[in-house]
């Protein structure tokens, strides 16, 4: 059989996956950790003074080929994590080292694996990678289970951050929705575990930024299911409000988005189950959750969160919604943004679907709120599609999932902007291999 050059794409050929020969197009695991280099290149300098200058043909060393495991490592470390708010600058090398971790039941490094093969295996489209994912999967599943019963390691970073990383497991290999069970499972067993640390993960920073991580996990399958708030996690978030550190954090910005998300959340649920029908009660509660996110971005406007749009430079203005673009000071801070939009959005939406049931009989005033909540969603929808750059190409890009998928389910937008989202779910899926995104794409109403 002819073999075919490889194309060293990162993070792996498929030309050599398919062919089952070895790939050079990969970098060692341990390159994402830093080294002292200095010896090693006075030592370089030294031989090449002392050598000739005549061009040397090196062979590539085929020999240095990562296995899946290094290579699902890889992609997941450059993929999926990141520095920068909110993560204090040793969360990634916490994480590293504690891969590196020698252990038979290292759960953490099974939990990562399982990821990165994951991803791996649906760019690629190579299904031997999947049935090694699943069975690595299956190993970090057991791990961890252990890992629960023992009153130890039950509480531990680690056992959080496995039950982290298979909640992501579930949602790169979604396929369906018959899928979110598992996900669902991972969810409830994050909220249980976060609360029965306690406050006492508050007073380290890497425990707060786990807790920070689920919580707007447990929001989204809370929206997601019409189900509300678990109180579990209402405990331990005011708990964390009345930590310092949640004191400290709070004094550096407007107010807990996170709160607001809770009340919107436990409307919706309340809707959902008909504990509230009162379509003036209803009205209400989402005006006043309304107001609150304005006030929150009215504080957030005047301070270090503050953005602005600009026209994007003619050479980027394919990429750009509209030729437009946003500029924020962090990618966290745009992150954060699209939550607040998408919160706006949802409390919107249930405001204008219950202004024509108000009791008063002003029909002009009916109109202009009308108006505006049309108005508020079809902008912030927008700015969600502007925003989308930002975001792309980093590992924060699965974070626009959920605004992604709201802008592209609301009936009030354009086509252009709803099949622009939808655009978007379909690249978080080629680019980073979650299942989930596609799938959200196709449910387009």
């Amino acid at each position: 059989m002819l073999w075919k050059k490889c194309d060293q794409r990162k993070p792996g050929c498929l030309k050599c996956e398919k062919g089952q020969k070895p790939c050079p197009g990969y970098r060692n695991l341990t390159d994402l950790v830093f080294r002292d280099e200095r010896q090693r290149i006075r030592k370089k300098i030294g031989n090449e003074a002392g050598s000739s200058s005549k061009p040397r043909n090196l062979p590539i060393n085929y020999a240095l080929c990562l296995n899946i495991e290094d290579r699902a490592a890889t992609f997941f470390f450059t993929h999926y994590t990141t520095t920068g708010p909110p993560f204090c600058d040793s969360y990634q090398s916490w994480l590293a080292k504690t891969y590196h971790e020698e252990s038979p039941n290292n759960l953490v490094r099974h939990s990562i694996q399982a990821v990165g093969m994951a991803a791996i295996s649906n760019i690629s489209n190579a299904p031997k990678i999947v049935l090694r994912a699943k069975e690595r999967y299956g190993q970090a599943l057991k791990a961890t289970n252990v890992a629960l019963y023992d009153p130890d390691q039950a509480t531990a970073d680690t056992t959080l951050m496995a039950i982290l990383l298979l909640g992501l497991f579930v949602t790169i290999m979604f396929e369906s929705w018959n899928d979110s069970h598992a996900w669902t499972a991972h969810i409830e067993g994050a909220t249980a575990l976060l609360h029965l640390r306690g406050k006492g993960q508050f007073t380290r920073e890497l425990g707060i930024q786990l807790y920070i991580q689920f919580r707007q996990q447990i929001l989204q399958a809370c929206m997601h299911r019409g189900v509300p708030v678990p109180p579990a996690l209402v405990e331990i978030t005011m708990q964390f409000e009345a930590s310092r550190q949640g004191t400290q954090y709070n004094s550096l910005r407007p107010g807990s988005l996170a709160v607001l998300g809770f009340r919107l959340v436990n409307l919706s649920a309340a809707m959902n189950t008909q504990q509230i029908t009162d379509a003036n009660a209803i009205y209400r509660i989402a005006v006043d959750i309304d107001s609150d996110l304005n006030a929150w971005a009215s504080k957030s406007s005047q301070s270090d969160r503050k953005f602005h749009e600009i026209e994007a430079d003619a050479s980027k203005k394919e990429d750009n919604f509209n030729g437009r673009e946003h500029v924020y000071n962090s990618v966290w801070g745009a992150q954060v943004w699209n939550n607040w939009r998408s919160l706006m959005i949802v409390t919107n939406r249930i405001i204008l679907n219950h202004v024509d049931k108000q009791s008063f009989e002003n029909n002009e005033l009916k109109e202009i709120m009308r108006f505006h909540s049309i108005s508020v969603i079809q902008s912030l929808s927008a700015d969600i599609c502007i925003s989308t750059p930002s975001l792309s190409g980093t590992p924060r890009a699965p974070s626009m999932i959920w605004p992604l998928h709201i802008v592209s389910q609301e009936e009030l937008n354009v086509p252009n902007v709803r099949s622009w989202a939808v655009e978007q779910l379909v690249g978080i899926r080629k680019s980073m291999g979650i299942k989930q995104a596609a799938v959200l794409a196709n449910t387009m109403g």
